[in-house]
């Protein structure tokens, strides 16, 4: 069962907006981080594990006639420590030797060496880990003795038999530092999760689509505690209203590619939909309140009672109901304001460029037609296709933070902080406005992998 490893996914990500509109703008890319830690105390313990007890065994001649028989014994536990850019596995051996001379005097001695294999893990482009690894070992108590007067050194008879078993000890390492340090499974578990549709913690549904493009990883790199290496994915994430899909179609994991890791960043769009019955509400609410006057003979006054928002293609229509008195006269009419959606600089306030005025005819005399012409009419009017989105953006961050934390994706948990929400970009739909909102803050995301 995967479960969260110590060193599992941890970013710190500010959510950028992007058009929602994939068609004009490809999402930007983002990227996460993957810390992949081997702990060296869990991979000395599995190496002693695997390392044999007998070193070697010695069966071999020597001058004089003698024959020298004995073994190279463990005699402690291994232990691993950092040596620059690799590791140096170390294990305390021992030595017991008879020589024997002409099957008849026999002389037993001891000896101790220190074994030592220097480890250099790395990954190969299909995510296994391979290792570099080199052998020696030294005298601590040197084998010699003396027979007929001279001084024989056992160490250096035996020398090539120790370093014959000692690469058969080096493969066994090899495999199991290898074996430890593979990174295939983690890799892939990651990028199978992020091709998952995240879902968005957004009013109403929404969900984030997601492309995973590529793969990095850095080489290894030692602590006087871990191994370590960091895995860095980048992805495409493109936002859309509605319930995610429930397949998804996997693809391939990417062979490795070598490189710095890079700075985590998310990069997601936060649409939020603003039907026109609520646009309609508030454009209404925003300008209801006010009325023209004008200076003149009978002092003409034009008050817009209601608003009603309608799309048209790319365009908005802002049908105003309007309130025309001209002293005893009482009419009322509707003009359509009709022009492009936009947002202000601080992406707060939505307005209408390139904008039309029309008054419809229908029961309308000439005279009033005329006079909702006038060029400070027409501004006035204008001014109805108007509204403050702030209370919209307050109400949608404060939505946003009750939902955290969340999964938006299985094994993937979005927890932390949202400063700042406003508008970047605005799409025109059957169903309502679709606002792109940037979102400000710092998140914390974990992913869960397979460990060991």
């Amino acid at each position: 069962m995967p479960r969260a490893l110590p060193s599992a996914l941890v970013l710190t990500a500010t959510l950028f907006a992007a058009p929602v509109n994939a068609a004009t703008a490809a999402p930007t890319p983002s990227t996460v981080t993957l810390p992949i830690r081997v702990p060296l105390a869990g991979l000395a313990r599995a190496l002693d594990a695997r390392a044999p007890q007998v070193i070697a065994d010695i069966d071999q001649p020597g001058p004089l006639g003698l024959t020298l028989t004995g073994q190279i014994a463990r005699a402690g536990a291994l232990t691993i420590t950092r040596d620059a850019d690799a590791l140096r596995v170390t294990l305390p051996v021992t030595a017991r030797v008879r020589a024997s001379l002409g099957g008849a005097a026999q002389q037993d001695f001891a000896g101790a060496a220190s074994v030592t294999v220097r480890v250099t893990p790395y990954l190969h482009e299909d995510w296994t880990a391979g290792v570099r690894a080199s052998a020696d070992y030294t005298w601590t108590d040197p084998l010699a003795f003396e027979v007929l007067g001279a001084r024989i050194s056992v160490a250096s008879l035996v020398d090539a038999q120790v370093r014959t078993q000692l690469a058969r000890v080096t493969a066994q390492l090899e495999q199991e530092v290898a074996r430890q340090a593979d990174a295939r499974a983690r890799v892939g578990a990651l990028w199978a999760k992020l091709a998952q549709p995240w879902r968005l913690p957004t009013p109403e549904p929404a969900f984030a689509r997601v492309k995973p493009l590529s793969l990095s990883a850095t080489p290894f790199t030692f602590t006087d505690d871990a191994a370590r290496v960091t895995v860095s994915a980048t992805f495409g994430a493109e936002a859309q209203l509605g319930t995610p899909p429930t397949t998804v179609t996997p693809t391939p994991l990417p062979s490795l590619k070598l490189a710095a890791a890079p700075r985590p960043g998310v990069h997601l769009t936060v649409p939020v939909r603003l039907p026109y019955a609520n646009l309609s509400d508030a454009m209404t609410r925003a300008i209801q309140r006010r009325e023209f006057r004008a200076n003149g003979v009978l002092s003409p006054t034009v008050r817009v009672t209601r608003v009603d928002v309608t799309p048209q293609g790319a365009r908005l229509n802002a049908a105003a109901r309007v309130n025309v008195r001209l002293g005893p006269l009482n009419v009322n009419a509707t003009v359509d304001v009709s022009g492009t959606p936009k947002l202000d600089a601080q992406g707060r306030v939505l307005t209408l460029a390139d904008v039309r005025v029309r008054t419809r005819p229908d029961g309308v005399t000439q005279r009033v037609v005329g006079w909702l012409a006038d060029a400070r009419v027409q501004a006035f009017l204008r001014e109805s296709a108007r509204v403050d989105l702030a209370p919209y953006l307050d109400r949608a961050l404060q939505d946003v933070r009750a939902r955290l934390p969340l999964k938006p994706a299985q094994g993937i948990t979005l927890a932390g902080r949202v400063d700042a929400l406003r508008l970047t970009d605005l799409d025109v739909t059957p169903g309502g406005v679709v606002l792109t909102s940037r979102v400000d803050g710092d998140l914390d995301a974990t992913v869960e992998v397979p460990g060991r």
